[in-house]
């Protein structure tokens, strides 16, 4: 007994090194990688990673806070991510050698627990081993570990597969200590990413798959942390407004769901035209790639289903890609892509379970055959992913081939503008701007940016024109803050509303309606002496101060009535 235990280990230990040396082969290209996409408003440009003295921030603001040229505020609340990014540039500054290293340890760590897991669950180390395997070389996860921005979801990932290696060995034996890590490790993944609210959907697909008795103290633990979380981050709740909640839009978004299915069989299955933007396509239900998707899934339902008695695998490996999929269905929309290959990262593996135990299978049966297709496989994912490494390296070969995928998508020609700029190429930045001008006039950032790229090529009067043009458009981004500005202060989130009514009012500081929200924002904050002379601001600029405001000034002083 004492040998075989030992001779497992041996196994084991023999399984997490190659796993490692793989994962490492398949990504080492990507070291050398630039900052590229994202990584500017995360990374480079993110004042807040930049100094400890931030780190309060990070736990209270929203990842894109820390960016001076902030367009619109991030919906994105991943403190966890942010304080990742502060430990790199405190250990080697804005080299992103560092940053790429980081993301692949994160992306083995996150192979090695899925290895664990699987043992756990199934007790099969072969399987366990391929499916780690064919899921660390497939370049759908390219995005999540090549761009440094992408880091959320190796992180979460992390966090959740912990806590539910945790939660199982809890079913088995208590302990106090499993037991509260286990919460700490979804709590972490929670500000990790927001994708994992499903964890609890997780649990009872487990429970319900394998017929495994529930532990109310357990599965209410975990509701109570998610629950913690919900309460503290409504403004995440934000995003979804208005007509997305509506149930025309909602069924109307089906078959784009149906139609994503579709694509991320082709990803999964032949990986290859893999890229950053799909576009926000809209599809009917007769649409071919919807019908397709619809096929798909009915036949997964009735498949695992069906097999539910005999054998569990299926639905649980069905259920585990459907819930690690759900927040990003884009049903309720929340996103400007129908779909991302990064929403694979996590789901993703349910697939690679069942092709890993049909390739054994195969293997089984046709030794020699089984072998290499299993080495086909292998090498045709590995073979992709470090090609598709290539593709985020270098931010004018990624947005060139973007745009070669979504030509008429202006913020490639926009990214490609900023990047010739910093190169000192101004003629090329210029036609660059121009173009995602012609696309979309109102695009924020590109008039601003095409007058800066003229006046440095001594072009006074084009400058002054595409600045006139800049001025119009600032005044719609304005407009914008104000907008999400009175959702923050329906919401009671008023230091937040302030914060972007300041940024409102450096862009349009005559704007009246933008003073009187701030003097409202201010008044709930109790600063008196700042709502009065916001308040005053708006009369002197004809704004119509409403009487209630008045009545709520009164006892603070006097407001002036002047126009």
């Amino acid at each position: 007994m004492a040998q075989e235990s030992l001779q497992n280990n041996k196994r084991v230990l023999l399984h997490i090194i190659l796993i490692a040396i793989i994962g490492f082969v398949a990504y080492a290209n990507s070291l050398n990688g630039k900052f590229i996409w994202d990584d500017y408003w995360y990374i480079k440009d993110n004042n807040y990673i930049k100094s400890w003295s931030y780190i309060g921030n990070m736990f209270t603001e929203n990842m894109g806070a820390g960016y001076a040229d902030i367009a619109v505020p991030s919906y994105f609340f991943r403190p966890i991510q942010g304080l990742t990014y502060m430990i790199d540039y405190s250990l080697w500054g804005l080299n992103t050698f560092g940053y790429h290293l980081m993301n692949i340890l994160l992306h083995i760590l996150v192979v090695l627990l899925l290895y664990r897991l699987t043992i756990k669950i199934f007790e099969s180390p072969p399987l366990a081993l391929l499916a780690a395997l064919l899921y660390i070389v497939h370049p759908a996860h390219v995005e999540a570990v090549a761009s440094i921005a992408g880091r959320a979801d190796s992180l979460y990932a992390a966090f959740i597969l912990t806590a539910f290696i945790l939660y199982i060995s809890l079913l088995d034996s208590f302990s106090r200590a499993r037991y509260f890590f286990m919460l700490l490790c979804f709590a972490l993944s929670l500000l990790s990413k927001e994708a994992a609210i499903v964890f609890p959907l997780i649990l009872f697909s487990f429970h319900y798959a394998f017929k495994k008795k529930m532990n109310g103290v357990l599965l209410l633990s975990v509701f109570a942390v998610l629950i913690l979380y919900l309460l503290a981050r409504p403004a995440y709740l934000d995003k979804i407004t208005g007509d997305t909640l509506s149930p025309g839009m909602v069924f109307q978004r089906v078959p784009v769901f149906f139609a994503a299915l579709a694509n991320y069989a082709k990803i999964l299955f032949f990986p290859v035209g893999l890229r950053v933007h799909y576009g926000d396509s809209m599809f009917g239900f007769l649409d071919k790639q919807a019908l397709l998707g619809m096929l798909i899934f009915i036949f997964i339902i009735f498949f695992s289903f069906g097999r539910r008695r005999k054998d569990a695998m299926p639905l649980f490996c069905a259920a585990w890609f459907f819930c690690f999929l759900l927040p990003a269905t884009n049903i309720i929309k929340i996103n400007d892509s129908f779909l991302k290959e990064h929403w694979l990262y996590l789901s993703s593996f349910g697939f690679f379970l069942i092709l890993a135990r049909g390739l054994l299978a195969l293997k089984n049966k046709y030794r020699v055959f089984g072998s290499c297709l299993i080495a086909a496989v292998i090498a045709f994912y590995g073979f992709c992913t470090v090609k598709q490494n290539e593709y985020w390296k270098d931010p004018v070969i990624f947005l060139k081939r973007s745009l070669q995928y979504s030509p008429g998508y202006p913020v490639f020609y926009s990214e490609l503008g900023r990047e010739y700029e910093n190169m000192g190429k101004f003629r090329e930045a210029i036609e660059y701007y121009k173009q995602a001008i012609a696309i979309n006039p109102e695009l924020p950032g590109a008039y601003a940016n095409l007058a800066i790229a003229f006046e440095k090529t001594g072009d006074q009067e084009s400058a002054i024109k595409a600045y006139r043009h800049a001025q119009k458009v600032n005044i719609q981004l304005a407009r914008r803050y104000n907008d999400f500005a009175t959702l923050y202060i329906a919401r009671g989130k008023f230091k937040k509303a302030a914060e972007l009514l300041k940024k409102s009012l450096e862009i349009d500081p005559k704007s009246g309606v933008t003073h009187n929200d701030l003097a409202v924002a201010y008044y709930y904050m109790k600063k008196y002496d700042l709502a009065m002379k916001h308040c005053n601001a708006a009369l002197e600029l004809g704004y119509k101060v409403s009487p209630e405001l008045f009545q709520l000034l009164a006892p603070y002083g006097k407001v002036n009535m002047r126009k």
